[in-house]
């Protein structure tokens, strides 16, 4: 069976090579740190820096983002006779090298990509050093920015130059606070046969139709079709077994000498319906995978699903094209909102703060939420609570407001982004719809982009035919769309109120809010203007103290 260590405490964060404006002293910092974390936490926690959220403080602290960082532990070796050793890292805040026991094990360049690194060659019996190197991700940005041409954005930070989270460089709506550390746990892997490397489990449902068709259908069939590839240590020959447990069903397969892949399917009738939470029930089933050698359990991968059908209708009319969200046949009126990060640190947001939004969502009579590409994938316990809550989630693939270098190094780390998120994500009944960017053809369009581009590519590859492809190939069974605004067709106005979906953005210091009336958008997946913090306190009255 695998052993798992999770690397939580034990954590010493200092500064390696400052920014000039960073404070005096700073290189003699040797700071306790939790994982996960980032460097700003870290640094309040021990006082080093105000919360940049009160006055004045966020633009004191832009040192932080711009300068190196060392995150540096140790972890333990029993010595025995492990196969395989594996540092896992969920996820890594942004430009990261790895070092164990001085040795360099691993580069990173993708906030929104997990890593499982070996490391069994290096490791000793004893203490072994770990250490992470974050190094000033701006700077390698504008490495990338001269080395593949200057592109447009809604920002002069160089934020479409690495896979981070875009609104960390400052957005209209949230501060410039450039974030670094081990966002997501850290852990020590270890096993001596085989483990499962991804689940994808694509469910297809079919509704039975309730008589005379005036009641929301309660049940239906189900095909699950579950991909599954697992890694073998070195050495290991011979028969592996898989069983999948679902709903009271077990059915088993061999995975042969020299295979590292199979598919398990399975059919189900009878199934009770998943629904938004204002049409119906939300039950969920635990879908369990087993992987095995001569009897034993080798490695365990179990999460809750739904059986729901969902499609996307865009059907050609009179009015121009449609953009109708239906489930189990039936229409949904989208009541919905965006959803940014709900956190500037995302490594400190909690389940219970997820729970509050999210319920607070349901309580306002939504029943969408979108994930806006500037921020970042979400969470499995956001989606977790939105399947049991009944919420819909539309995730944004993480382009924003920008023309992307389809050259260069970044290509390759979409394409890793891309299949590590649709593999985490796709098991859950609430996600619906994959998005291929926020505002990034809008712009072309009209943002007066097409001049500074001058013919240079800008991002359209990666949303006709990288993302459409490997959703097409990993979660066939969900639909994917190319943009926020689109209207379905290149060569149509991306924000053509006729087709597809829209974004107003004229009201916000511009037109009344009466304007809104003037439209007549076949669905708006964005519109609003800026509203005031909430109170945390009571303002004195005018007058006094």
């Amino acid at each position: 069976m695998i052993a798992t260590t999770s690397l939580e405490t034990g954590w010493t964060l200092r500064i390696t090579a400052p920014a000039p404006d960073a404070p005096a002293g700073a290189m003699d910092w040797k700071l306790a740190a939790p994982v996960p974390s980032v460097v700003h936490t870290v640094l309040m926690d021990h006082g080093r820096i105000p919360d940049p959220y009160e006055g004045q403080n966020e633009e004191a602290q832009h040192w932080v983002g711009r300068s190196e960082w060392e995150y540096s532990t140790t972890f333990p070796h029993d010595g025995t006779d492990d196969r395989r050793t594996e540092l896992v890292f969920e996820g890594l805040d942004t430009i990261a090298v790895i070092r164990v026991n001085d040795q360099d094990v691993a580069h990173t360049y993708n906030q929104h990509r997990s890593y499982a690194v070996d490391v069994t060659d290096v490791i000793r019996s004893g203490a072994n050093d770990l250490v992470i190197i974050f190094k000033n991700v701006r700077d390698y940005a504008e490495q990338i920015r001269a080395s593949v041409g200057d592109l447009p954005n809604g920002n002069p930070e160089p934020f479409q130059y690495v896979r981070k989270s875009a609104c960390n460089f400052g957005w209209d709506w949230g501060p410039n606070l450039v974030t670094a550390g081990p966002w997501k746990p850290v852990a020590v892997r270890r096993y001596a046969a085989a483990r499962l490397q991804s689940v994808r489990p694509s469910i297809t449902t079919t509704v039975t139709p309730r008589p005379g068709g005036q009641v929301l259908p309660t049940h239906g069939s189900a095909r699950v079709e579950v991909d599954v590839e697992i890694v073998r240590a070195p050495g290991i020959t011979g028969d592996l077994g898989l069983r999948i447990d679902l709903a009271g069903r077990t059915e088993s397969v061999s995975i042969p000498e020299g295979s590292d892949k199979t598919r398990v399917v399975i059919d189900l009738d009878g199934v009770e319906l998943w629904w938004p939470h204002d049409m119906g029930a939300q039950p969920l089933s635990l879908l369990t995978m087993t992987l095995q050698a001569e009897g034993q359990d080798l490695d365990v991968w179990s999460k809750s699903v739904g059986f729901r059908q969902f499609e996307l209708k865009t059907e050609l009319d009179r009015a121009g094209t449609s953009f109708v969200f239906a489930v189990n046949g039936t229409d949904v009126f989208v009541k919905g909102a965006n959803w940014i990060p709900d956190d500037c640190f995302p490594s400190r947001i909690t389940e219970d703060q997820l729970g509050q939004r999210i319920s607070q969502a349901a309580a306002a009579n939504m029943n969408l939420l979108r994930v806006w590409g500037g921020g970042v994938y979400e969470s499995d316990t956001f989606y977790e609570l939105c399947d049991r809550m009944g919420i819909l989630v539309w995730q944004d693939f993480l382009f924003a407001c920008a023309g992307y270098p389809e050259n260069g190094p970044l290509y390759e780390e979409v394409a890793g982004e891309v299949r590590d998120n649709v593999e985490r994500l796709m098991s859950h009944p609430s996600l619906v719809l994959w998005n291929g960017n926020n505002e990034c053809v809008w712009g072309v369009w009209d943002w007066d982009w097409k001049a500074q581009l001058d013919g240079q590519s800008w991002g359209w590859r990666y949303y006709s035919e990288l993302l459409p492809d490997l959703v097409a190939e990993l979660d066939p069974a969900r639909p994917y769309w190319p943009g926020s605004p689109y209207s379905g067709d290149p060569e149509l106005h991306p924000n053509d109120p006729a087709h597809g979906n829209v974004h107003i953005w004229d009201v916000w210091n511009q037109e009344d809010y009466s304007h809104y009336a003037n439209w007549n958008p076949r669905f708006v997946s964005e519109f609003g203007f800026q509203g005031p913090p909430q109170l945390v306190h009571p303002l004195p009255r005018p007058g006094t103290s």
